[in-house]
């Protein structure tokens, strides 16, 4: 189903006094609440690829420059364990504040020179007092989350264990094969009604079969009406190939139009199907902005959201605090040359 075509389905006007139905009424709703979602789905997208644009020529070249100057300042530590004759307690510090530089520009810079330094550093004896590795962790949940031990000293106390555990594993068994077998049983007409409602393989091939016997142009005598059906007669051969409702929908109702016929004249039978579809995809668009929404939320680009004011404001910043960290980082690469000022540093770990 696409959205686009949607946005082209006309409303359903009243004629003379005659008020519409509120069949009517709710799919004109639909259509309308469908193009309002539509708007803010493409809003959304709009602003987004303005912020990432921005991102790129703005942020990016200052990150990189954060970047080269750490390079820059794990080389002079680098070069100042090998060179100076250190305290075992200072080696030690320096080479955890190596790794804590080298860690996270290993995910921008995978150089063989990062990679060599990192290997050397992290080869240094682990702090006993240092929490445990992940691979610790996974081996200490999947010991928690395996079968209990039996006791084979105790024969008899083992195979019971045994029995008892085979026994709840088929108990296990049977409940989920019982469970799929009542979720087919017990379907009740009303959820049969709405998978064929949903399923909208049906009413587009109806829909289709009905276009081709209007529009098939060898029964039109009219040269121009026979090419505006020949041209209309292509969109609903790939809009059926397709499966795309919508568009039938539509080129249904262009064909209405052109015939000159009401479109309020839609029998409600026919009618019913449409809402239930456009339900559909106003649920699917819905569901769309909240998973933009929450993406936003944990996304670097959705960090600057909001109205062009509030993104301004962001920008500027974000930018400023990169650029204090730029200026701090060519201070520190300078003053760190010096040893004493990088033994004062090392106290502070």
């Amino acid at each position: 189903m696409s959205a686009e075509n949607a946005a082209h389905l006309p409303i359903i006007s009243p004629q003379g006094h005659q008020p519409l139905s509120a069949l009517q009424e709710q799919f004109n709703l639909l259509l309308q609440q469908i193009n309002a979602a539509k708007a803010e789905l493409a809003a959304h997208t709009d602003a987004q690829q303005t912020v990432r644009q921005r991102v790129q020529k703005e942020i990016r070249p200052l990150i990189w420059q954060i970047i080269d100057l750490r390079v820059h300042l794990v080389h002079l530590f680098d070069h100042t364990y090998t060179q100076y004759l250190l305290p075992p307690h200072e080696q030690d510090k320096l080479a955890q504040l190596i790794l804590s530089f080298v860690q996270p520009l290993l995910q921008h810079q995978d150089t063989p020179e990062l990679e060599e330094i990192y290997q050397r550093y992290a080869a240094a004896p682990t702090p006993e007092n240092e929490a445990p590795s992940p691979p610790d962790l996974l081996e200490r949940e999947s010991t928690e989350n395996a079968a209990p031990e039996l006791d084979w000293e105790d024969w008899e106390t083992a195979q019971a264990q045994l029995e008892e555990q085979l026994e709840r594993e088929r108990q296990e068994r049977q409940a989920q094969r019982l469970a799929k077998k009542n979720t087919k049983v017990q379907l009740t007409p009303a959820d049969q009604l709405k998978l064929e409602i949903l399923g909208t393989a049906r009413t587009t091939r109806r829909l289709y079969t009905d276009l081709a016997k209007l529009l098939h142009p060898d029964r039109e005598l009219d040269a121009t009406r026979r090419l505006w059906k020949e041209e209309a007669m292509k969109k609903v051969t790939v809009a059926y190939h397709q499966d795309d409702f919508f568009a039938l929908l539509r080129l249904q109702m262009e064909y209405l139009q052109e015939q000159t016929q009401q479109l309020h004249q839609l029998p409600e039978q026919q009618l019913l199907p449409h809402v239930h579809l456009l339900q559909q995809q106003l649920a699917e668009l819905q569901a769309e902005k909240n998973r933009l929404s929450s993406q936003g939320e944990q996304d670097f680009y959705g960090s600057f959201s909001g109205s062009p004011k509030q993104v301004e404001l962001k920008f500027r910043g974000y930018k400023r605090e990169l650029k204090e960290e730029i200026q701090q980082l060519r201070v520190e690469l300078v003053r760190l040359q010096d040893l004493q000022a990088l033994k004062a540093l090392l106290k502070l770990i």
